[in-house]
């Protein structure tokens, strides 16, 4: 009877509380990159990427975000996931919005007005 009991309570699954920020995702694999501070009884803070089961949580997260989700872990230690992933502060994001993509000018268009140095002749004037 007590082996019964101990093999029940290893077949359930265990949730952590998360906090952490987005560093990275792939959309593909469904997994964002998070670095997160300590899980008490689980793990050190560290970044590393999790699973998330919703797909269109993982397309709505971006690098920047600050979150806080449950990590679920499963029958076999090595099955973990997010579940309940909310974000709690996505300031970061305008922060980490990308640079304008240059485009090339077409005949006619001003260039935008800026300096210019040759560096050969200054190198030259040097010395």
């Amino acid at each position: 009877m007590l082996l019964l009991t101990v093999s029940v309570g290893c077949n359930r699954t265990r949730k952590y509380p998360l906090q952490g920020e987005v560093v990275g995702k792939n959309a593909v694999t469904s997994e964002i990159t998070v670095k997160h501070g300590d899980i008490p009884g689980f793990m050190p803070a560290m970044a590393m990427p999790y699973r998330v089961k919703d797909p269109a949580v993982v397309q709505e997260l971006q690098p920047g975000d600050k979150i806080a989700a449950e990590v679920v872990i499963g029958k076999d230690p090595s099955d973990y996931w997010l579940e309940d992933v909310r974000i709690t502060d996505e300031s970061a994001r305008i922060a980490a919005a990308p640079p304008a993509v240059p485009r090339m000018l077409m005949p006619g268009e001003r260039a935008v007005n800026i300096a210019l140095i040759n560096l050969s002749l200054a190198h030259d004037m040097s010395g």
